[in-house]
């Protein structure tokens, strides 16, 4: 009977455990994906494209309600017409609220894809304790992020990637691991083009 009871315990304990997600893309649209359906993606749910401000390999779209919080930006780029990168750009916070919001985010995050990776990297003099966390993120004497990644089949990495800026807006970046890398060998075959 203990034996039967434990099963039935453990059993139903994991069922309610969470599996890390894969990270394949962002809002919808899944790495890979071509600008056209991209942009048919992001339109589809109230987001307007900025002919404007995008250019031949990347796409900015405005308007944007990404986890229930208004977002300035998204920016899509690509690599041979697939997305590899997706950037959100949040409008900025006040000082009062940015620090709850950011862990907020992160939480959600969190339930999502597993636990982050929290990097502080704080110049000197400034410590983790420091009394005025916020004036050290507005002076650019810290940098605060957390970081997100999942193996794609044991191979290469995808990340999640949240970052504070001094001007207290948050940046929250998707990027697709097996296209960043040759994204890479892409800009340094044009980087060490002269040698």
């Amino acid at each position: 009977m203990k034996k039967l009871t434990f099963m039935l315990l453990f059993l139903s304990s994991t069922a309610f455990c969470q599996e890390k997600r894969f990270i394949d893309g962002a809002w919808g649209i899944t790495f890979g994906s071509s600008q056209s359906i991209a942009r048919g993606i992001a339109t589809s749910k109230g987001a307007s494209f900025d002919a404007a401000g995008s250019r031949a390999n990347t796409q900015i779209f405005t308007n944007i309600i990404f986890a229930q919080r208004q977002v300035d930006t998204l920016q899509l780029s690509y690599y041979q017409n697939q997305l590899w990168r997706a950037v959100l750009t949040y409008p900025i916070y006040t000082e009062l609220k940015v620090m709850d919001e950011y862990h907020a985010i992160i939480n959600e995050l969190n339930k999502v894809y597993g636990n982050a990776q929290l990097i502080d990297n704080f110049m000197y003099p400034y410590k983790k304790e420091s009394d005025d966390n916020v004036y050290t993120i507005t002076k650019g004497e810290v940098d605060h992020r957390a970081i997100w990644t999942v193996r794609d089949q044991g191979r290469t990495e995808s990340t999640i990637e949240l970052r504070i800026t001094p001007e207290l807006r948050f940046i929250l970046t998707y990027t697709c691991g097996p296209l960043k890398q040759l994204v890479d060998k892409q800009n340094m075959k044009i980087k060490t083009a002269d040698y």
